[in-house]
């Protein structure tokens, strides 16, 4: 009866402490919920402004955003609430944090069916400082597009490629940077992963199946076109938002930062050379060295790829790490001898965020944070290349 009962004060600890990280988690994005921003101000509230001014038909049929028209829509139906403004937003990202908590939840439940841990990871993620700050301070949509990547690796732990690449399109739908999961995408194409029984599953991801990527993006962009707005215009957002910016480094915790803006021209061609030479061998080696995949290394292989398309890459910004803040978390727990991933990619990333969200708009934070990223993902590939048979 002694075991029993500690056996229960144990797990009844377990929840209160769960319980209090996601009473945490609301309290400290309530408190967030009003700040304002550069991007609120110069982007976010204007688009909300121009929607309820000209209606949400006549406005979806416009192009008044630099983002894609599905993160559009969701700011459209939260003109229709009575909701302040700027909380209506916010809201946005904080709902797809908590279908986020829940997919995170799935994917470590599927490793541990048992237990408590996936209650934990669910309810980390859901405290984790820069998924706070990314939604209820900064009110970005980095959430949607990582919320579908998360969803691409659940799909895929599942055997369930097609419905992989499915949601992998629809990530692709709200930010362009989802397209930093590909390598991954592709390594499966010729490699099989391992179940949590070590036994091989037969399905791969197929060349076909990169199909979905035009026709979802075409099918989810349909209802502003049918409203006004030409195909030429949809399709063309990406390439708008490539060209927007004429800096070697926005804020991005990558080896950009410590390079001069006078020598952006040369630096961005060759930068762009070298990061899509470099992910092909990192591809490449993975294909030659790993004849099947365990969970484990899935989940590593997933943020090596988020994280170093990023570093190698000019004009990044400070939130485009944010895939691999998540990820890493999921690694921890999916290899917990790793624990330290999660922690070091939080410091770098609220390193990076603290120079935009603090107004102070100096470099000093981020070139420390650049510092520690090198070290961090250098010890990930070099986890791979040295550890195979570990996973």
């Amino acid at each position: 009866m002694k075991t029993i009962g500690t056996v229960i004060n144990f797990n009844s600890l377990n929840y209160i402490l769960i319980g209090m990280l996601i009473v945490l988690g609301v309290f400290v994005r309530v408190m967030g919920l009003q700040t304002l921003n550069v991007d609120t101000d110069n982007y976010l509230i204007p688009w909300y402004d121009y929607i309820i001014k000209h209606g949400i038909l006549t406005s979806l049929g416009d192009n008044f955003t630099n983002y894609t028209p599905p993160y559009t829509y969701f700011l459209a139906l939260m003109t229709a609430t009575p909701l302040p403004k700027i909380t209506a937003i916010k809201l946005i990202p904080i709902i797809m944090d908590i279908i986020n908590s829940v997919i995170i939840y799935k994917i470590v439940n599927y490793k541990y069916p048992i237990g408590l841990l996936a209650w934990w990871a669910a309810a980390i993620f859901w405290c984790l400082p820069t998924v706070i700050m990314n939604s209820a301070y900064w009110g970005q949509a980095d959430s949607f597009y990582t919320g579908f990547l998360l969803m691409t690796l659940y799909f895929l732990i599942k055997n369930r490629p097609f419905l992989a690449l499915l949601f992998f399109s629809i990530s692709i739908t709200f930010k362009l940077q989802a397209m930093f999961m590909a390598p991954l995408l592709v390594v499966l194409m010729f490699r099989p992963i391992l179940n949590s029984n070590r036994l091989e599953l037969e399905h791969r991801v197929k060349v076909w199946h990169f199909i979905l990527v035009p026709f979802v993006y075409s099918l989810l962009c349909l209802p502003t076109v049918i409203l006004g707005r030409s195909w030429s215009d949809v399709w063309s957002i990406y390439l708008v938002q490539v060209g927007t910016f004429k800096n070697l480094n926005e804020y991005a915790p990558n080896i950009y930062v410590f390079i001069s803006n006078n020598y952006f021209n040369p630096i961005s061609k060759l930068g762009l050379l070298v990061a899509t030479f470099a992910m092909l061998l990192w591809i490449i080696y993975i294909i030659k060295t790993e004849i099947r995949m365990s969970l484990e290394k899935l989940m590593l292989t997933a943020l090596t790829s988020v994280a170093l398309a990023p570093f190698l890459l000019p004009k990044m910004h400070e939130r485009y790490f944010y895939p691999a803040d998540v990820i890493s978390l999921i690694v921890a727990f999916f290899n917990p001898k790793l624990w330290f991933l999660p922690i070091g990619f939080q410091l770098i990333s609220c390193l990076s965020y603290y120079p935009v969200l603090s107004n102070t708009w100096a470099h000093t934070t981020v070139k420390y944070a650049a510092i520690l990223n090198t070290f961090l993902i250098a010890f990930i590939v070099m986890k791979q290349i040295s550890n195979r048979k570990e996973y």
